[in-house]
């Protein structure tokens, strides 16, 4: 009888313990490719998926090169977004991605832009709380977007100051 019992308790933990991948945010509408002029490229060509949540009940993955594709339509909100591109460009690459948590998630993102003059600067969060790792990584992502916008090296660079 305790046999049966603990082997009901070792499958339903095994049943309950997932993987899948975490859907990137939503993209209304295309990923800009040049903003100001300047060239925006996604630095994360890889199609590997990278673990960015797990509590021992479930783990989530996520293809960066995706999620790259949401913090460039985000870093492009309120900025010309245009179709020539110039000599220039600015390329976007997420580090990375850890979010913990159960029931209150919490984030941490690092991500950075690399100018065509070859300089980098990074951007990371901290303590990026929300209900859930996808809509909180979602936050983070803006965060850094706000951050990128904000970067006196990267609008140095995109306004030829």
């Amino acid at each position: 009888m305790h046999l049966k019992i603990a082997f009901a308790a070792l499958v339903t933990t095994l049943v309950s313990c997932v993987t899948y991948t975490g859907q990137s945010p939503r993209i209304n509408g295309f990923v800009p490719t040049a903003v100001s002029g300047v060239g925006l490229i996604n630095g994360n060509t890889e199609k590997q998926e990278r673990i960015f949540f797990s509590d021992g009940i479930a783990t989530l993955t996520a293809q960066y090169s995706k999620w790259t594709n949401y913090l460039i339509t985000q870093f492009a909100i309120g900025q010309e977004v245009t179709e020539d591109q110039k000599k220039k460009s600015l390329e976007v690459t997420i580090q990375s991605i850890a979010c913990s948590g159960s029931f209150l998630t919490n984030c941490y993102v690092s991500a950075s832009i690399l100018t065509g003059k070859g300089e980098k600067v990074i951007f990371n969060t901290e303590n990026v709380y929300g209900y859930g790792a996808v809509p909180t990584a979602s936050k983070a992502l803006d965060q850094i977007a706000d951050m990128m916008r904000a970067s006196p090296q990267v609008n140095r660079y995109i306004h030829n100051q």
